[in-house]
């Protein structure tokens, strides 16, 4: 049988495989049944589909050439792009560019984009400058509970008054930041967003506020490992009632720069 013929038989067979028409998953060697040896190559002078592909062993991998495009064709609904994805962690031996041009500058105006955001562990140089690694750290404020810690401070512990304030009830919640080392003190950020702009404290509107880094210091306090954020102020007047709740009822923030 001529070798053009055997080509034909097996991608014949091939295909009967993949459809469903041979019944049983019987591992066929194409290289024995076209009467080759091992280290020969097949050309197939067309397109071969298949439902999946699998490149290697275990034990025996290989380098696999795709001299040209590599693209998923199928969309989504409505026509949307479906993307090519990988399953794995991804290796990557050389550089990464996107168009026909690589490095910087506006070679072929097509600059490498990251769609989604980004943390990178190691560190980064743009330009042959060191970038500063930043995390973030988010959460919500809970205001209807007590806190991690609360600190009781007496303001008229004789109480001469009933309308006189008696305690500050200042309420924190712990939040643990492992890169937080009092001994090498990163730069770090506290932010909360007062959804409630009638409250008025620690903000005056809808908007993130900073609380870290001198601008209220009786907010926020640090020890190793943990923020400490004070939500909520509780004024216990003399009578035994409550007075007002002061509270951040709100999301906050944690940014890391070390």
């Amino acid at each position: 049988m001529k070798k053009v013929m055997i080509v034909a038989v097996v991608i014949i067979a091939s295909t009967a495989i993949t459809a469903g028409i041979v019944r049983a998953a019987t591992s066929h060697n194409v290289t024995t049944a076209l009467g080759g040896v091992s280290g020969d190559y097949f050309v197939v002078d067309g397109v071969m589909t298949v439902n999946s592909l699998k490149v290697g062993s275990q034990t025996a991998g290989g380098v696999t050439a795709f001299n040209g495009t590599i693209l998923n064709n199928t969309t989504g609904t409505g026509g949307a792009d479906n993307p090519i994805t990988f399953g794995d962690n991804v290796r990557i031996d050389g550089r990464v560019y996107r168009g026909a041009t690589a490095g910087a500058g506006l070679d072929d105006n097509k600059p490498f984009i990251v769609n989604d955001d980004m943390e990178v562990v190691g560190d980064l140089t743009v330009n042959g400058a060191a970038v500063a690694k930043k995390k973030v750290y988010q959460g919500t404020l809970d205001m209807d509970a007590d806190g991690d810690e609360v600190v009781s401070v007496d303001q008229n512990p004789e109480c001469p008054f009933d309308d006189y304030t008696a305690t500050y009830d200042y309420h924190w919640a712990k939040i643990a930041v492992p890169e937080l080392d009092m001994s090498d003190m990163p730069e770090i950020n506290v932010y909360a967003y007062e959804e409630n702009a009638a409250s008025g404290w620690p903000n005056d509107g809808e908007a993130w506020e900073f609380l870290g880094g001198g601008h209220y210091p009786n907010y926020v306090k640090f020890i190793d490992g943990y923020v400490y954020i004070n939500y909520k102020l509780v004024d216990n007047v003399c009578d035994g009632t409550v007075r007002t709740t002061d509270q951040i009822d709100g999301p906050y923030k944690i940014v890391v720069v070390y």
